[in-house]
């Protein structure tokens, strides 16, 4: 084993793309807005971030095609409801929001190029 194998880093990376959508009207579409990402140690500090972030949710399965072209279940969206704009410009306006979230267990080797 090299000495760069031997740096190898596991960690579980967890990806949220948030969107959102005005209430009303037909003509209005999902939108994302922004895209977190959050790294930890352990399996049960994803599951501690998880539930303060998105305990009491509706979620829903989200899927990929697999290599095969079968579905395969990769995380959940987390439907937080309706909630009220935060700036200025939208702070009268409700939106739909809701969260795309993935979990990945990564192992890293730092790569000399």
């Amino acid at each position: 084993m090299t000495q760069l194998e031997k740096m190898t880093a596991s960690y579980y990376e967890v990806k949220v793309c948030c969107t959102s959508m005005p209430v009303g009207g037909k003509m209005h579409k999902w939108q994302s807005y922004d895209d977190k990402r959050e790294v930890f140690g352990t399996l049960e500090q994803v599951k501690t971030y998880l539930k303060e972030n998105y305990d009491g949710c509706k979620k829903v399965k989200i899927y990929q095609d697999g290599d095969d072209s079968e579905a395969v279940h990769t995380g959940y969206i987390y439907k937080l409801g309706i909630i009220k704009g935060s700036t200025q410009s939208d702070y009268n306006q409700k939106w739909y929001e809701q969260h795309w979230v993935t979990v990945r267990s990564v192992k890293a080797t730092p790569v000399i190029v």
